[in-house]
């Protein structure tokens, strides 16, 4: 049962994602820059710019203090406002990219992009470095766990085209409103699954279940979108 689970995850964090880029790449012409401006983009914002500001501002005594006795608060900081920049660093990194490409096949390229990349690159080569050593054997549900991460990277890549989508469409029709709901989806998302997760310990089937429910409503947004752009053709 842990090795299925061990390659389902893997399947789901590198498969997926990189099956999905080389159909990109093979049958529709183009697509391969937006699959590297997503890429680009979380590799800027989440390494470049995000992870060194907050470790700038958390590494002093004084930080690590206040975050101990306050941290519900620095939780809730966090997943706020990370969302926040995200999403308008998305919004700039399209906007200067790719502003005249935004059809719901190059949201698909951006988000495989963006969200392919980072949980490849942090989550996937993990569980396959774990499977060459046999780690986790010894940790109890660790087949369970293993899951409900690969149902949970399924979920965050149709969030991440979601979003993407949502973007594009602010640009299109230069309606800010599709860029509030991107921010206001992904604070909820993350504030949520952050609080359940570190301050009320909820159940991973719980968290799961919620993510689902979200990536849900964004395949609906996805297939209405691609009906709307069958119909304008």
């Amino acid at each position: 049962m842990l090795l299925f689970s061990q390659l389902f995850t893997i399947a789901c964090y590198v498969l997926l994602p990189l099956g999905g880029a080389i159909y990109l790449c093979i049958h529709e012409e183009g697509k391969w820059k937006l699959l590297l401006v997503g890429a680009l983009t979380y590799v800027l914002f989440q390494m470049a710019l995000f992870l060194p500001t907050l470790s700038l501002f958390t590494n002093s005594d004084a930080a690590q203090n206040w975050i101990a006795a306050n941290y519900p608060l620095y939780i809730v900081f966090l997943s706020v406002f990370t969302p926040i920049f995200s999403e308008l660093f998305r919004w700039l990194m399209i906007h200067v990219f790719s502003r005249n490409d935004t059809t719901l096949m190059d949201a698909f390229a951006f988000g495989i992009g963006y969200g392919g990349l980072e949980t490849s690159l942090t989550i996937g080569m993990n569980v396959f470095l774990g499977m060459l050593i046999g780690a986790g054997k010894n940790i109890p549900n660790m087949s369970n766990l293993l899951l409900a991460e690969g149902v949970g990277q399924v979920c965050q890549l149709v969030l991440q085209v979601g979003y993407t989508l949502l973007i594009m469409q602010m640009i299109k029709t230069k309606n800010k409103t599709f860029l509030f709901i991107a921010i206001g989806i992904q604070i909820l998302i993350t504030l949520v699954s952050s609080l359940g997760q570190n301050i009320f310990h909820w159940n991973i089937w719980i968290l799961l279940c919620i993510m689902v429910i979200f990536s849900l409503l964004a395949a609906m947004y996805i297939a209405q979108a691609y009906k709307n752009e069958k119909t304008t053709k």
